[in-house]
């Protein structure tokens, strides 16, 4: 099984050849970002093993997070989930690189299906982003917690946490028109050759929005609720203060996070940021489109 996220090809395997790996039909989201073919040459390679995987004694990074647990020893990385009621879900292992990961999955959670052994991809959320996470880090990407739009062929995020409105703007900006929507939760940010793109990523939000686009990236605005509509430049240094709680940073990893830093502060020098101050109404699209073209014409 392949799949495309932020123009990364990850291959999804059984070594063991005894059991398909397959979409799950729960995961509606990824239908567009499944590749039907590739060629050969994949940024991961990811092995599903039906197993349990053996015990090696690695260190407590952090654990208890929506029953998320990672460890690490030197280079190697384990991240495990649990739940109450089917206990591990996926055991994963890696080094920090995150090229090659193997994820061991219970034997309790295949099937059978027209006569044939199947696995469901594990490949989903939460792992496809933790893996992206540390894949990234160390090549200049990371994931946010954003909506992204696509404005006359250039991009700009959206950036909050829960309720602070991306859902929000993303309906008022499909509503206006001029603006392709990508994601209304997730957006990953890449710094290629040619400057930083954004994509579009299989982890929607309330408005259910998952493209599998992109676009290079002109504007970064932070969402604030407010009673009437105001957009305020900030400056690089808070625009950097303020990516922090909304980019995902493994900040548990002191091996891995400083990485991570160094590409937002770039990020935040390169490209201009704003506090977007709105009200839900029309109007708040009309202001950002005028704003991206002013940015456009100064290129």
């Amino acid at each position: 099984m392949l799949l495309a996220i932020a123009a990364l090809a990850i291959n999804v395997d059984d070594p063991q050849q005894s059991w398909q790996v397959a979409p799950n039909p729960e995961h509606l989201a990824y239908r567009d970002f499944i590749a039907t073919s590739g060629a050969g040459i994949f940024d991961l390679q990811i092995n599903v093993m039906v197993d349990v995987a053996e015990q090696s004694p690695m260190r407590l990074l952090m654990g208890g997070e929506q029953g998320i647990s990672w460890f690490g020893r030197d280079q190697n990385r384990r991240v495990v989930l649990r739940n109450p009621v089917h206990g591990c879900l996926w055991d994963c292992f890696f080094e920090t690189s995150a090229r090659k990961v193997t994820v061991f999955v219970p034997r309790t959670l295949t099937r059978y299906e027209r006569g044939q052994p199947v696995v469901h991809c594990p490949v989903v959320y939460p792992l496809d982003q933790c893996l992206l996470m540390y894949h990234m880090a160390s090549r200049q990407g990371a994931i946010f917690h954003a909506a992204g739009a696509f404005h006359e062929g250039r991009g700009a995020l959206f950036l909050g946490r829960s309720r602070t409105g991306k859902s929000t703007v993303s309906r008022q900006l499909q509503a206006h028109g001029g603006f392709r929507v990508v994601s209304d939760d997730r957006i990953i940010v890449r710094k290629l050759p040619e400057g930083y793109t954004a994509y579009g990523t299989p982890w929607p939000g309330e408005a259910k929005i998952a493209r599998n686009e992109s676009a290079p990236l002109d504007a970064l605005f932070f969402l604030h609720k407010a009673p009437e509509n105001r957009i305020v430049p900030v400056t690089p240094r808070l625009a950097f203060e303020r990516l922090l709680p909304v980019a995902s940073i493994p900040w548990f990893d002191p091996e891995v996070f400083p990485s991570v830093l160094e590409y937002l502060d770039q990020l935040t020098t390169d490209v201009p940021a704003f506090d977007l101050h709105f009200k839900p109404t029309p109007e708040i699209a009309d202001d950002i489109a005028r704003l991206l073209r002013s940015i456009q014409g100064s290129r």
